[in-house]
């Protein structure tokens, strides 16, 4: 913990940017207690933890765009199980792509997978960039509005044992909250294909309709 505080207030908001690139939601209650103690201010904080979570999404959906052909990307995009609904990704992320960029950014485990299909399947860069910051916007202001009240609630970072508790139960409702948007974004696309599924059916079924 003491490693940690040392490196956070040395190099502060880059090293927020650094841990919101890898993973900003527990990196959002690392640097909380510090902003709840007056050490880092809010505004910065915020500001860098969404920029360093636009960036990998910007990479991610740059590779998938430009890129999809690499083994690393097929082998994501399977073992999100993802790989075989191209066409239903391409639905979902044109014409409801909001409520996508919502689910995908909280998706545990298919966010990457979600955001490479984006690039993938033509999502326009215009459409993108604005769903990116706005969803990521409205994630870390939360976040970090929670992890700034646990923090004045715990106390000071020198507390570890309290801190410890906080960080056990925090990562494991992050877990739990991913894990439950996941499945939901695996049942909407089991509903998408199976309601193409069901088009195409009755296209098949009533060719003179054509």
């Amino acid at each position: 913990m003491e490693a940690a505080a040392d490196l956070i207030l040395t190099y502060r908001y880059v090293f927020v940017f650094a841990l919101a690139a890898l993973d900003g939601p527990v990196a959002s209650f690392v640097v909380g207690v510090f902003v709840a103690s007056g050490q880092l201010d809010f505004v910065a904080t915020f500001l860098s933890l969404l920029l360093g979570d636009v960036a990998t999404c910007i990479v991610i959906f740059t590779v998938g765009h430009y890129f999809s052909r690499l083994p690393f990307v097929q082998r994501t995009l399977s073992k999100a199980g993802v790989a075989g609904h191209v066409d239903v990704i391409r639905n979902l992320w044109l014409k409801h792509s909001a409520k996508t960029m919502f689910l995908s950014k909280l998706a545990w485990g298919m966010s990457s997978a979600f955001l490479l299909a984006a690039g993938i399947v033509g999502l326009p860069w215009r459409r993108f960039l604005p769903l990116v910051v706005a969803v990521a916007a409205s994630q870390y202001l939360v976040l970090l509005t929670l992890a700034s009240v646990l923090g004045i609630s715990v106390g000071p970072a020198s507390d570890i044992f309290g801190w410890l508790k906080v960080a056990v139960a925090v990562i494991m409702a992050i877990v739990l909250i991913y894990l439950f948007v996941g499945r939901r974004v695996q049942k909407m696309l089991l509903a998408e294909e199976a309601a193409e599924e069901k088009a195409l059916h009755r296209e098949a079924d009533n060719p003179a309709a054509e």
